[in-house]
């Protein structure tokens, strides 16, 4: 198969994952645009998340910036009361983290550009 170059307009999450996958399928992806690595906020990662990070092969480089998760805190953004807890440490629901979403988007951009 002839190798292209695959543009890739934006440098958010989805994006620098595009272009993860653009590589990995041996194409050349070009990315417009520049990645905010201050982003407030994290994202929880669940087992199909986990596939997405095995899948684009940066699992390993993604594991020192993930906080295992033991329970998640559902609270009431009136009155900050506990709604609900659910717990994730059981065998059935061990493989949940957080991760912050600069941390996320600048991993991803190392590796895109890496490529």
């Amino acid at each position: 198969m002839k190798s292209a170059q695959i543009g890739i307009i934006g440098c958010a999450i989805a994006g620098l994952s595009a272009a993860l996958g653009v590589a990995k399928a041996g194409h050349r992806a070009v990315i417009f645009g520049q990645p905010h690595h201050d982003l407030a906020g994290a994202l929880q990662l669940a087992p199909n998340g986990f596939a997405a990070l095995e899948t684009l092969d940066c699992l390993t480089e993604m594991t020192p910036h993930l906080t295992l998760l033991n329970a998640i805190e559902i609270r009431s953004a009136r009155t900050n009361a506990c709604l609900s807890i659910i717990d994730h440490d059981t065998p059935h629901h061990r493989d949940y983290a957080a991760i912050g979403r600069g941390a996320l988007v600048t991993q991803l951009y190392k590796l895109a550009q890496a490529h």
